[in-house]
């Protein structure tokens, strides 16, 4: 009796380390895409698309939750625009979302629909992206092919998104439902709360010379921008004489100033801050719930936002299911594994 006893002991243990066995098998990350991309001479992340067989880039557009194409694509590519309807889900909001998004830029009336639209390996035919009216009339080219658009953020709501800029990469990962966060390259990290607004788009509250703002990942551009007027709540003026002063790829000048960005834990000090004029004051500058200096009226846009040349810096993972993000340094490694 104490040897089946003993067997039956035996047996149980097996059969709990290989149900957990199988449970960490189950919770291993599902890569979906491995996306090389490209930076523009602003710094902007390109993605590589094929639209009905042809190649093309579209901007990573994570500041904003509605993609969108530039007009002359519509007949480059042969797509057929279509009305934002109020009363069906139709482009990528209602009109009545897509009126209450647009924080006072020209009026988004159509979308189209893309019939074929390949991201890598990932199939998104049937994506619909809003006509940017205010995009530009010709299509600019970067290594012989045509941008045609911006991809928003909302599209990767459904996935686990990593950024690893540093390494020219953006890895797309099935939802990770695992009891662990999806950090797999590195044991220690940092976790911001993400937060989505009406738009779909991705913003977090980070500290900014020490005071709260809410920002956003600026991917198409390359240095860190701040709203002017929100400079008031920073102790300076966005015309002070000590600001240093860059010229753009257009010939614009603009202010810039270092200032230290912090979040949870991540530090990253002389930050190149650029100030810009928003091209409307239909926004008020507040604060949110969480004390964050923030728009109380405006959606899809932050006073805030991390550019290309700060997230080279860093390496990240958004995860979708437990809407969090995971930082670290963009050389971060597992102990175990150095």
């Amino acid at each position: 009796m104490r040897k089946l006893s003993s067997l039956f002991g035996l047996l149980l243990v097996a059969a709990l380390f290989a149900s957990a066995a199988q449970a960490e098998e189950a919770c291993k990350l599902g890569l979906i895409a491995d996306l090389h991309v490209e930076f523009g001479p602003a710094g902007a992340a390109l993605m590589p698309v094929t639209v009905s067989g042809k190649d093309a880039w579209m901007f990573l557009n994570m500041d904003s939750g509605i993609s969108g194409v530039f007009p002359p694509a519509v007949d480059a590519f042969g797509l057929q625009p279509q009305r934002l309807r109020v009363d069906a889900r139709t482009g990528s909001h209602l009109r009545k979302d897509a009126d209450l998004i647009k924080s006072g830029r020209k009026d988004l009336n159509n979308y189209v629909k893309f019939e074929s639209l390949q991201l890598g390996p990932v199939s998104l035919n049937g994506f619909e992206a809003i006509i940017s009216e205010e995009g530009p009339q010709f299509l600019p080219m970067f290594l012989g092919r045509p941008i045609i658009g911006r991809m928003g953020g909302s599209l990767f709501k459904q996935f686990d998104t990593e950024l690893d800029f540093a390494h020219g990469a953006v890895r797309i990962f099935r939802a990770n439902h695992c009891a662990m966060p999806p950090v797999y390259w590195a044991r220690e990290f940092t976790t911001v709360p993400a937060i989505y607004d009406v738009a779909g788009t991705l913003t977090f509250t980070i500290n900014l010379d020490g005071k709260k703002i809410r920002g956003a990942f600026s991917t198409d551009t390359g240095r860190a921008v701040l709203e002017e007027r929100a400079t008031k709540y920073f102790g300076f003026k966005p015309d002070a004489p000590d600001l240093e002063q860059a010229t753009l790829p257009n010939g614009r000048r603009v202010g810039v100033r270092p200032m230290s960005f912090s979040a949870a834990g991540v530090v990253v000090n002389n930050t190149r801050v650029q100030l810009y004029a928003r091209p409307n004051t239909l926004c008020n500058l507040g604060h949110a719930t969480d004390g964050a200096i923030a728009y109380e009226n405006c959606f899809n846009v932050t006073p805030f936002a991390i550019g290309t040349d700060l997230l080279k810096r860093l390496r990240l993972i958004i995860g979708s299911e437990r809407k969090e993000i995971y930082i670290t340094g963009a050389e971060a490694k597992d102990d175990q594994t150095q």
